[in-house]
Parts: structure tokens; sequence; C-alpha cells
């Protein structure tokens, strides 16, 4: 019985252990997940802490935004009112003095005869008609236009052809007709642009350029339907729609076909203002044709062959200005003989041509004498060659010209190279005196000496001018004209510069970017 109770209590003192060690693993397994529980929990507080702190930036974000969003709506409106309120003032000022300018070509359109022979009253009436023809062309122009004429012509040559023809009886008449013209309206007038056919050219060329630039003006009218050379003219403005709409032939005589090519508008008043027909070239005078005659023919009194310019009249207007070649005068030919014979082909030829003079005596020199002048004369103008051949102006780039040229000190040209950030200066500011920017991120403080002043005016003009040699401000700090040709060479390996602002036949290190 005692062995039976000893052995119950071995089994007890192993059950007791057992338990013992169950329960040790039970504390252990507690205290291991309340560790693990612990160091959850400082991570997952440390993850809370930085998504809280990213979240309130993202609040200070989304309020930066909005805040942002709505000044930058305002500005929107602001802008858009801003730009509408400059519209109405733009159509405001295109509409304040609207007008139509008409630009006429005197020599070749030519106003009615019973105009003319009324002198000054005819003038007047000539520009009210020119004015009621013009107004009723405007369309849905505004009642208030302005109409602008501008009458070029040689008015002493156009007097003493138009009195050749028949068509006044003195030059006077004529003379009146233009006073009449200029006095009837404010904004009309009559030019005397003097002898030479491109003298009314130009200024009516230039007039409607003028004109067109204008934002007032509605229309331009130019008078030149009789001249087959305004077609390059009317070819080069035509490339512009908005010019091409404002832009009018205003016609007389039939225009000539290189006119109607251009494909503008032709206006035709129907004999109301202008003459339809040109001026018989048969019905000049004798007197007058016989004076011209004498002219060439002691021009030509050498036997030596030239060309001399005349002036086309066909029924077609196909052309004004041809080149064709005089023979030269000889005691038998029927020039000399005939003192009726014409040395002018048209009545514009004689518009345009300078007045005779008076012949000079005729002075006999004994053979001798004129071989020595001769021989002289030819000496004379050898050496007047000579010199104007040595005084040749050398190459210009073009209307501007050639740059000041600016003297530097190489070392100033790498201390300013070398100059970054807030060191570096303001390039316009420096030398124009003056920042065109509202924020420049360059330096307006900094000292600079007259060194690097230079320099800075040298590296300036290494770089080209956008506008090259059409630049019209005096003191652009950019180049026109590379700086950097030696010997008929660019020394400037990534020369900028297009290769028109370069000497001709200009050697170009490679690579060359100048034309691209």
């Amino acid at each position: 019985m005692a062995a039976s109770l000893d052995s119950t209590l071995s089994i007890f003192r192993q059950r007791c252990a057992a338990l013992n060690r169950y329960q040790d693993d039970h504390q252990l397994l507690l205290n291991d997940m309340m560790k693990h529980c612990e160091m959850l929990e400082s991570t997952l507080q440390t993850q809370t802490d930085t998504l809280q702190h990213e979240l309130f930036n993202c609040r200070l974000d989304l309020d930066d935004a909005r805040n942002s969003r709505r000044n930058l709506q305002q500005q929107v409106q602001a802008t858009e009112a801003r730009i509408q309120q400059l519209i109405k003032e733009n159509d405001a000022h295109q509409n304040r003095h609207p007008y139509a300018a008409v630009l006429i070509d005197g020599d070749g359109l030519l106003f009615r005869e019973d105009f003319v022979n009324d002198g000054m009253e005819g003038g007047k009436r000539a520009a009210q008609a020119l004015r009621d023809a013009v107004a009723g062309r405007c369309g849905n122009l505004p009642s208030k236009v302005e109409i602008v004429v501008k009458v070029c012509a040689n008015l002493s040559g156009l007097a003493t052809a138009m009195r050749n023809a028949g068509s006044i009886s003195s030059e006077n008449l004529f003379k009146q007709f233009t006073l009449g013209f200029t006095q009837a309206k404010a904004s009309f007038d009559f030019i005397d642009v003097g002898f030479g056919k491109e003298r009314a050219d130009s200024k009516i060329r230039e007039d409607a350029r003028w004109h067109l630039n204008n934002v007032n003006c509605q229309m331009v009218l130019l008078g030149i339907s009789h001249d087959s050379g305004y077609a390059p003219f009317l070819d080069e403005l035509s490339n512009d729609r908005e010019t091409r709409e404002r832009l009018r032939i205003l016609e007389g005589s039939p225009t000539v076909r290189e006119l109607v090519t251009t494909g503008l508008e032709i206006v035709n008043f129907n004999d109301a203002v202008f003459r339809s027909d040109k001026m018989q070239v048969d019905r000049i005078s004798s007197a007058a044709a016989a004076a011209a005659a004498a002219v060439a023919n002691r021009m030509n009194g050498g036997g030596i062959g030239r060309k001399s310019p005349v002036h086309g009249n066909t029924t077609n207007g196909t052309t004004r200005s041809e080149e064709t070649k005089e023979k030269p005068a000889s005691p038998s030919s029927p020039a000399a003989k005939s003192p009726t014979t014409p040395a002018v082909t048209s009545y514009a030829a004689a518009t345009n041509a300078a007045p005779p003079a008076a012949p000079p005596p005729a002075m006999k020199f004994p053979t001798a004498t004129t071989k020595s002048l001769q021989a002289k004369a030819a000496a004379a103008a050898s050496a007047a060659a000579a010199l104007v051949e040595k005084n040749k102006p050398s190459w210009s780039p073009g209307d501007r010209g050639f740059d000041p040229p600016v003297t530097y000190n190489p070392i100033a040209i790498e201390s300013v190279k070398k100059r970054r950030g807030p060191d570096k200066f303001c390039n316009v500011y420096v030398i124009a005196g003056s920042c065109p920017k509202d924020y420049c991120e360059y330096n307006h403080k900094l000292k600079i000496t007259p060194d690097e002043k230079k320099a800075l005016m040298f590296l300036m003009r290494q770089s080209p001018c956008t506008y090259g040699q059409d630049c019209t401000m005096e003191g652009c700090i950019y180049g026109h004209n590379c700086p950097s040709v030696r010997e008929g060479q660019c020394m400037q390996p990534f020369c900028r510069f297009p290769s028109s602002l370069h000497p001709p036949k200009t050697k170009f290190k490679q690579p060359y970017f100048g034309d691209d």
C-alpha cells in the first residue's frame, strides 16, 4: 500500500510540474503578445501622426489652391473685361475719324475737258463730283466718312500737252482748274511734282502704304488704270488679305491688262469725273513737235544711237513705258527735213519731258586744236573714272549701314563672361540706361567699369538684331551687321548673322547657322 501511495504522489508531482510548465509557457506567451502589441501600437501611432501631418499640409495646399483659383478667376474676369473695354475703345478710335483716300496719277488719269475748260469753277465742280462719286462707293461706311484726295502730276508739262492737243486754250486755264480743285475741299490737293515720270509714281506708292497702315483708313482708291508699272506694287500689297480688301483701282481710260490680272476691284465712275478716252497724240502742235525734234537731233548730232524712253499710248493700254532706239539724225533723214516730225509719241511723254532749251551757238576749231581738246577730255575722263573707282564706297549692309566700332579690352571680356547669378549685369540696363522688364532677374545695382561696359557692348553686337537693317531704334544694343569678318572670312564659327549682313563672297567657318 505504501508503494501504491508513492506511485500516486509521483504521478501528481509530474502533473504539477507539467501544469507549472504550461503556466510558464502561457505567461511567456502573454508577455510576448503584449510586447508585440505595444510595438505594433507604437508603429501605428507613428504612421497615424505622419498621416495627420500630411493631411494637414494637404488641407493647407487645398485652401491655397482654392484661393489661387479664385484669384485667377477674378484676374481672368478682370482681364476679359479689360479686353472688351479695349476692343470697344479700338473700335471707337477706328470709327471716330474714318476716311477714304483717293490717290491719282494726274499725268494719265485726266479730268473731263468741260471741267478743265471752266477754270477755277470747273475745278470746284470736279472736286464735288469726285467726292460724291467716291461717297457713293463707300458702301456700309459711316455717313461722316471723310474723303482725302491727292492728285500728283507735272502741271506745266500736262498743261502744255493738253493745250497742244486742243483740250484747253491756254496753260493758265489748267492752272486755274487745279487751284479751284484744291480750294474746293480742305482735304483735296492737286500737287505739282515737276518733270519726271517716277516723281508721281513714288509719291503715290508711299502715300498708299501710309494710308493702308492707318487704322482709320477704310478704303484706298488708286487712279492708276493707265500705267502697267504699278503692277508689281499692287502684287506686293495684295499679299495681305486685309490690305487687299481695302484697295481699289480707279479707272478712267481702260485698265491695262497687267493691273487687271492683279484681281483687285476696279471702280469706274462712268465719265462722271474722268475722261474714258486717251488724249490723241496726233493733235500735238507742229511747233512743239519741231522743238522736240530739234532737241533730239542736237543730242544725236554725233551720229551715235541712244535709247530714249517713249511712253506708249496704245488703244488697249497694255504698256506705258517702252525702250526704243532712236536712229541718228542726218541732213538727208526725214526727221531733219520735216519740222513736223514728232519726237514725242504721246501726251504722257510730252508731260514728263523737260522743256527744250535754245541751241548753243556753233563753234569751229582747227583740226589740231580739236584733237588736242579731245585728248585732254579723254585724259580728264580717265582720271575722273579712276578717282571715282578709288573713292567708291565699300560694301554697305543696307539702309541702316554699319554699327559704330567698339574698342574693348580682352581681359574685360573674360571678366564679363565669368559673371554668374546675382553678379551678372543686365545688358539692356547697363548699355541703354533703362530696362523694359517689370521684373528683371539680373542685377541693376552693380557698379560697372568703362572697360566692362565696352566689353558688354561688344558682346551684344555678336547677337543679330531681329529686324536687321530695317531696325529703326537708334539706341539698339544688338548687331546689324556681322562684326567678325576679317579679310573676307567670318571668324565666328557659330555665326548667327544672315549671309545678307556679311560682305559678298564672305567665307564662313563651319558650322554656319546664320540662314537657318
